[in-house]
């Protein structure tokens, strides 16, 4: 039988034994707390970790596309450079080459730059251009000054098919025309263009088209027609002192051409008045205060101005006035400059007077 004492000491073995046992157990239940935790922890950082990665790929493909285009606007830079040093210059590069050289006197140079600027512009579509109107415009100028009027009497036709000013074409064609001393085409472009024109409106081109039309009927002997055009322009009320000046000398010369000196000379006188009032030289100037008032590059207002004084001393001549035109023939070279023919003349003056 279990004494007391024996029942106590096996019960204090029990407890013993329990209580072992909860010791045991406490760190696995401790270890596994701490590996929930860490189970959480991993999994944030792993969600930080692809995020970073995603924002990293974007910025990466961010930068791909940039460089492909920077790439892109080298190679296209590149290649244009290329072409443009193989294939020579541009359309605008040639038409500013081609106004140089028509500006420097350089003139097949400029038709044959304007040539190729057109070339390069092309009209596959066969619609207006400005651009070819204008280098047509500037061709027809350089062919001018060849004297090539056939060639700038096409290229003038060819500025109004582009879109470019019809009325000026014409007005340009007509002294083509009178260049070539064919005064029915001369005068029927002339008044075409005139036709066209609006109410109280002067297109480019027409006082050297009215010059030009009134010449070509002066050397086909018909001044009447000369006269009709010169004496319609002064009638329209649409010219100034300085081209009114220029029609008064052609007027005049149709007049000596009919022998009609006293009326020549009037007309003569006109012309210089007028000229002297556009000049502001004042009414009824003297030649050396006329010339003076006029600038020196003003090449065409000069040339004008010796042509009347020229032109009023010759109609004195043959009004048999020799004193007074012998007197005109020395100022004017007095103010011009020595002149073969003013010499000429007052040498044949002086023996008028000697008879």
């Amino acid at each position: 039988m279990m004494t007391a004492a024996n029942r106590e000491t096996a019960v204090l073995a029990v407890q013993t034994v329990k209580e072992g046992s909860n010791m045991g157990n406490r760190p696995v239940n401790r270890s596994r707390r701490s590996a929930g935790r860490g189970r959480y922890s991993s999994g944030r950082s792993r969600s930080s970790t692809l995020r970073r990665r995603r924002r990293n790929r974007r910025l990466k493909n961010v930068l791909i596309g940039l460089c492909c285009i920077l790439l892109v606007v080298l190679l296209v830079f590149g290649v244009g450079k290329l072409v443009e040093r193989f294939a020579g210059p541009g359309k605008t590069q040639l038409r500013k080459e081609g106004i140089e050289k028509l500006n420097s006197g350089d003139l097949e140079g400029a038709v044959a730059d304007f040539d190729q600027a057109l070339e390069k512009a092309g009209n596959k579509s066969n619609k207006a251009s400005a651009f070819n109107a204008d280098v047509l415009w500037y061709r027809a100028e350089a062919e001018m000054l060849l004297a090539d009027y056939e060639a700038a009497s096409h290229t003038y036709d060819l500025v109004a098919e582009q879109g470019g000013d019809k009325i000026s074409s014409l007005y340009m064609k007509a002294v083509c025309a009178g260049k070539l001393e064919d005064k029915d085409q001369a005068v029927s472009y002339y008044r075409e263009a005139l036709g066209m024109e609006k109410e109280g409106v002067r297109s480019p081109g027409y006082e050297e088209a009215l010059i030009a039309a009134g010449s070509a009927c002066v050397k086909a002997q018909d001044s009447e027609t000369a006269k009709s055009l010169y004496e319609e322009a002064l009638n329209s009320g649409k010219t100034g002192e300085k081209l009114e000046s220029r029609i008064y000398n052609q007027l005049g010369l149709c007049q000596m051409a009919e022998e009609d000196y006293e009326t020549a000379a009037d007309t003569f006188d006109k012309g210089y008045n007028a000229l002297i009032t556009g000049y502001k030289a004042g009414t009824w100037a003297e030649l050396d205060q006329a010339a003076a008032a006029i600038p020196k590059e003003d090449t065409q207002g000069l040339t004008l101005l010796k042509e009347l004084a020229y032109n009023k001393a010759v109609c004195l001549e043959y009004r048999q006035q020799y004193r007074q035109a012998q007197a005109e023939f020395e100022t004017y070279i007095k103010v011009f400059g020595d002149d073969e023919d003013a010499r000429h003349e007052i040498d044949f003056l002086k023996t008028r007077q000697e008879e």
